[in-house]
This record gives structure tokens, sequence and C-alpha cells, in this order.
């Protein structure tokens, strides 16, 4: 029997419009909707603004808004399960412990089909990890997971998830046009009162400890010794704000390091960008790092997650061991010194991104899924 379009809802608790974010809207604007109908849902708490559900109506995605008291609201499960009610959906797509732990009991008792998302978890406290440690409980009983990388997989399969409930689906990036590239030109240097022709080095995501942050300014405090042209700058909003503030207070006095907070769409600024560095413990698939080499620019990265899945060392970027800022420091500063091995690591970078982390070839792989886990074929549907 031909039914409609399966309905599906992804549901994503937002704190700000970051690289998770980005993926799941683009996921959203590549979907086959002669196939489905697709309601993207998050969370107000108290009412507030959601940034993502904004972004999402200007591109005229149809929106959810699951209001809440605040974070730790279990009264959601009854909103999203009216939201289940309401939509008539066949399956719903959860993001980050909050919403697969509430969408987990919100689907209970219904017809509704879940998929987790699975990117990473934090340890920003005590609370966080007693619900990243009940989340990775509750990924055991789902019916399906996604997984952004292989490394993440394997992770997977280590709490004991059996291997056929979990897929890979890589995140993936648009590849912006060589003339793209230049018209996003936004004077980086200039928003930031640096002197015009300074090397700058970068780092991007959520200031929380996985992320690695501390290496990148002891890193910074070893290079500045060393380059008189060079600048880093440390791009996010998190808890450590204020402990990396006073612990880089020289190299912000100097005018060697600034600390920009969240800076909406930064990947517009890359181009700018001679070297981007990721130093974090802990990764799913970086996304900041799909989007450097997008712009072909040199990415030094941690050998953690799924980074080795993009980064070939010495061939798309260069690979070092974490915790170590010296390392660091010294192939940051290798490629300071051989501007056309910086140039050479970011075009082939480019070129690998382009065939392998495309949203049109993720699409493909999110249809499969969603056809698969409703059990539907898909010339059964209209």
């Amino acid at each position: 029997m031909r039914k409609d379009r399966l309905r599906i809802m992804h549901l994503v608790a937002c704190n700000f419009f970051g690289g998770p974010e980005k993926q799941i809207l683009r996921q959203a604007e590549h979907l086959d909707f002669t196939l489905f109908e697709l309601t993207l849902a998050s969370f107000t708490d108290g009412g507030s603004e959601n940034e993502l559900l904004r972004w999402a109506r200007e591109r005229g995605i149809k929106t959810s808004a699951i209001w809440t008291k605040n974070a730790y609201d279990f009264g959601s499960v009854r909103r999203i399960r009216r939201a289940l009610t309401e939509n008539r959906l066949d399956l719903l797509c959860t993001h980050t412990y909050r919403p697969n732990i509430l969408g987990f009991f919100a689907v209970r008792g219904t017809e509704v089909k879940q998929i987790a998302f699975s990117r990473g978890w934090t340890g920003d406290n005590l609370k966080v990890e007693f619900y990243h440690w009940l989340d990775k409980r509750l990924l055991r009983r789902l019916r399906h997971i996604v997984a952004v990388s292989e490394a993440k997989r394997l992770e997977l399969v280590g709490l004991g998830i059996p291997e056929e409930r979990i897929t890979v689906i890589p995140n993936a990036v648009e590849l912006p046009s060589r003339r793209d590239s230049e018209a996003l030109d936004l004077n980086l240097r200039q928003k930031y009162n640096l002197p015009p022709d300074c090397r700058l080095v970068a780092s991007c995501g959520r200031l929380s400890p996985e992320k690695g942050h501390s290496i990148f300014l002891s890193m910074a405090s070893i290079l500045e010794r060393e380059f008189d042209n060079v600048r880093f700058l440390l791009v996010g909003e998190g808890p450590q704000r204020k402990r990396l503030k006073s612990r880089g207070k020289a190299l912000i006095q100097s005018r060697k390091l600034i600390l920009a907070g969240f800076v909406p769409n930064f990947s517009q600024y890359l181009p700018q960008v001679d070297i981007l560095v990721n130093a974090s413990f802990s990764e799913g698939m970086p996304n900041v790092i799909l989007e450097a080499l997008s712009y072909a620019r040199a990415v030094v990265a941690t050998d953690v997650g799924g980074v080795r899945e993009i980064i070939e060392d010495g061939k798309t970027g260069l690979l070092v061991e974490a915790g170590n800022a010296q390392i660091l420091a010294d192939r940051v500063s290798g490629l300071l010194t051989k501007p056309d091995l910086m140039r050479q690591l970011g075009e082939a970078g480019r070129e690998f991104v382009a065939g392998h982390h495309s949203f049109s070839a993720q699409a493909e792989r999110l249809k499969e899924l969603y056809l698969k886990v409703a059990d539907v074929g898909k010339g059964n549907l209209c």
C-alpha cells in the first residue's frame, strides 16, 4: 500500500549556532522532499528565541518550538510527544544527550521510530557527566544510531551497541568556489586591529576542556618568542573562557592573542587564516577542519577521534599527538617557514573534502537510512 511522504522530525538542543547546527540545517536543505516531510524542532528554554529555529524559518523549513522551563525540565517529554502526534511523525532523529534521552521516553508506547546522531561527549561538570553516562546507556536500547566517523562507530561498539544498529554518515561541507573564497575577504586583521602583514594562526571551538584550548595557548606562548609577525586567534565561547583569558593574559596584553568569543559564520573569515589549529583531546568529526580545508587552508590537528579520516599526515594536513604543546608548536613553526608546503597541504585538503564530504553524498546516505529504519521501500511512497 502506497503512503504519503515519510514524516521526520530532527530534535536539537541548541545553545548557539555552531558546527552541529550547521550540519543539521544543511541536511534539511538537501533532503529529498519528494520522499520526506521534515520538521526541525528545538527547545526554547524559558521561552527564549532559538537561533537554529530562526535560521530554519528564514529558509522555509518547517519548525517546532518545544517550550521548556530549563535544560533539565523532564516535562519536555510530554511536549515532545504532543509534537510527535501533531506532526503525525514516522521518525524522530535526536542530536546529543538531552534530545536523545527525552526523545527515548517520548517515543515509548508510540509507533514513532528513533534515530540518534552521535558526535561526542564533553565533561563540563558532574551534572553533564551524569547525563552523558545515561546517554551512553540509553543508546544501547535505541533502534539505530548515526556515527559521524568510523572512530565514533568503534567507540559505540565498545559501549556494547550491536554493529548492525550503527551507520556511519560523515559530516559534510559546502565547497566554496575560488571566486567565492576571494569575495569573502572580510578583513579579519582590520576587524581585530592586527598588523596587515601578520601571519594568523587560529583555533575555533567551544571553550570546554576536551577542545584543548589550553594547549593552543601554550603553543602560542612558545611561537610568539620565535615569530614577531604571528598573531593567534581563538574563536568560541564556553565554560573555560575565564580560565583561558587568565592563562593568556600576557599574550592578550601584547596584542599577540585575540579571544574573539563566538563569531557567527566564522567560516567566512577562513580565507584570511594562514593555519587552522585543532588541539582537541577528543572529537567526532570536527566541522571546523572540513570548513578550513574547503577554503584550502593548512590544518594542524591532534590525532583523535575521526580527525585521521580527514587529515592524512603530510598530505592533506599535519597530525600531532594530543596534549603536547611543544610538538604542536614545532609543526606549526615548520609550516610558517614553508609557505609552499602550507599551500600544498591546503590544496590537497580541498580536493579531498570535495570528493569525500559533499552534502549530496550525505543526503543519499541519509535517505537510505530513513527508508531502512522506517521499513518503507522507496516505491511505496507517493
